[in-house]
């Protein structure tokens, strides 16, 4: 260290700090301050006023009896290394084992020498606030693991039932007519993917210029409960039964899509009832 002014730290300024000044300094920038014995054995011991719990019991004892197994040999090899005279000491972060609290108490030392018998003096700086905020973290994290991984379950719930549903169903946004989402069925209606359904306009899939709308007006009003929109695809008419709802932070649609049974559909119907039967039928026929 560096001396400046007509006092040197080295002979002059050190022994005009009186005793009860010097313990006010060191627990105001230690949480927690230890002077020991080479071996280990702990002469003193200087806490900040907010540190719990009492220590009363330490002074006498040996250090490494107040430290969980992990953290022994941790204190035993910096020991030696001041022993040796090693001056590449670096700071250690010890566990210690006390009465009075249900859990270790983490706590990193800063090494330093104390004079010719040897003592080194302990300046601890207690880390369960920094360790209260990790284990907050891991716990907010997870959470949010469990929340991503509930909303994967929501949504493959979801995907299910859209597929399971035999009406081509469509989710639009209220705000543009986008196409949000659509199961199968909906893309055999407008005969196109889903990946190409989702983020175009109901518009363009349909023959009406003003279809999204008739489709807002039916769904904002409860006089009508359908609209009839001609798909371009197939040239067929279908009856569409829109549903406003809200979703995070925008209103949606939902669309149900079913064709309009015409008086001459229902021998039509009949035969591909016929045929399902056919080649879905256990028994043979």
């Amino acid at each position: 260290m560096n001396s400046f002014g007509n006092m040197s730290w080295r002979s002059g300024l050190i022994p005009m700090i009186e005793p009860n000044a010097m313990a006010e300094i060191l627990s105001s920038v230690a949480d927690l301050g230890l002077v020991v014995a080479p071996g280990g054995q702990i002469l003193g011991v200087l806490t900040s006023p907010k540190f719990e719990p009492s220590l009363a019991d330490w002074p006498k004892a040996f250090l490494q009896s107040k430290l969980t197994v992990e953290s022994i040999p941790k204190l035993e090899a910096r020991l030696k290394q001041f022993e040796d005279n090693n001056p590449n000491a670096a700071p250690v972060e010890l566990n210690h084992n006390v009465d009075g609290s249900n859990v270790d108490i983490p706590v990193r030392y800063s090494f330093h020498r104390m004079g010719n018998d040897n003592n080194i003096l302990m300046l601890g700086s207690d880390l369960r606030p920094i360790v209260d905020m990790q284990q907050q973290l891991v716990a907010a994290q997870v959470a949010l693991e469990r929340d991503y991984e509930a909303q994967r379950g929501h949504e493959t719930k979801f995907r299910v039932l859209m597929q399971s549903v035999p009406d081509a169903m469509v989710f639009l946004s209220a705000a543009t007519g986008i196409i949000k989402d659509c199961n199968s069925a909906a893309e055999k209606v407008f005969g196109r993917q889903r990946d190409g359904l989702i983020g175009q306009s109901i518009g363009r899939g349909v023959e009406e210029t003003d279809a999204f709308d008739h489709i807002l007006g039916v769904a904002s009003e409860s006089t009508e409960t359908s609209v009839t929109l001609t798909l371009k695809h197939s040239n067929k008419r279908y009856s569409v039964s829109p549903t406003l709802f809200r979703s995070d932070d925008e209103n949606g649609i939902l669309c149900r899509i079913i064709p309009l049974v015409s008086a001459g559909s229902n021998t039509d119907a009949l035969q591909q009832n016929l045929s399902h039967f056919y080649e879905s039928g256990v028994d043979a026929i």
